[in-house]
């Protein structure tokens, strides 16, 4: 179960970037995700070789949203931890 949830960076900054959240579970462990917007994801990821065009593939902890709020990374969490797949969707720290 989640305890707390952090966003560890500011919400305004996903035009440029990802926006990184560390989960504190109720055991102690923490957990990582970082959340994307496809403006975010066109300023950020890896070259496709001879292009100008950027490739994000095999994050499973990562979420793309059309929008993004404190609010919705956190409804987009706790959905994810109510279907059972938190461990899938996050990685240990």
């Amino acid at each position: 179960m989640i305890k707390n949830i952090i966003i560890e960076d500011t919400i305004d900054s996903h035009k440029e970037r990802a926006i990184e959240v560390v989960l504190e579970m109720n055991d102690g462990e923490k957990r990582w995700c970082f959340f994307l917007t496809p403006s975010g994801a066109s300023q950020c990821g890896d070259f496709i070789e001879g292009t100008k065009t950027r490739t994000h593939y095999g994050s499973a902890h990562m979420f793309v949203v059309s929008d993004i709020s404190k609010k919705i990374i956190e409804s987009a969490i706790k959905q994810v931890e109510n279907e059972g797949n938190l461990l899938k969707c996050t990685l240990p720290i």
